[in-house]
């Protein structure tokens, strides 16, 4: 099953939110995340949080009586989208969208980046989505469609650095090592209709940008 989260970090389009929106079987508000979606009149299946980002409380009354209300302590161990996460593989999703889920708290942001490949050696598909930006942990290997103005980027992740190989690429690899802080994988482009990417060793972050 497929779940979305809405996060509280900046919003995406609303043709992009009410796609994603259709596309998912359930649909979760991280706290102030529950903006993004009354905004664009998505619908909303569960709120949970502390809700210490939602300054008209009153607003949650408004929501329709079909939507499940999870309220915890400020206090707690996991942050809301995390705990929106666990909520999202107990219904038994394993391929979960968050949007949101960058801004302008750089600690919220990182946190919710690394969580993708934390949840991933648990078998949970967990992709990072805004207007420009489309972040994913790397598979062992992935084809990928050309769009027209898209990058991609390819950020190891751990001291080791990751190997791979690139095909279809305007800039291809051949079993290449891409070092920890290295920015050699950045900003390159498909020239072919379909890419290849295979990891040999090293783990690391797919991006997919435009500007």
């Amino acid at each position: 099953m497929k779940g979305l989260i809405s996060a509280g970090g900046t919003g995406v389009k609303s043709d992009l939110l009410i796609d994603l929106c259709t596309e998912s079987d359930i649909i979760v508000a991280a706290d102030s995340g529950f903006y993004n979606l009354t905004e664009a009149c998505c619908r909303l299946d569960y709120l949970i949080g502390d809700f210490d980002s939602i300054d008209d409380k009153s607003l949650m009354e408004e929501v329709d009586s079909s939507t499940k209300i999870l309220r915890y302590p400020i206090e707690k161990d996991k942050t809301d989208t995390e705990l929106a996460i666990d909520l999202l593989i107990e219904k038994g999703c394993t391929d979960i969208t968050i949007i949101g889920g960058t801004g302008t708290r750089i600690d919220h942001s990182l946190s919710n980046i690394f969580m993708i490949r934390y949840f991933y050696f648990k078998g949970i598909n967990i992709k990072i989505v805004d207007n420009n930006n489309e972040i994913t942990y790397l598979p062992t290997e992935i084809f990928l469609r050309k769009y027209p103005d898209y990058y991609y980027s390819i950020l190891p992740v751990g001291p080791e650095g990751i190997t791979v190989t690139l095909e279809g690429f305007h800039y291809p690899l051949k079993e290449t090592l891409i070092e920890y802080g290295s920015s050699l994988g950045i900003s390159n482009y498909l020239d072919d209709e379909v890419g290849r990417i295979i990891r040999h060793s090293g783990e690391g972050f797919l991006v997919k940008s435009k500007d």
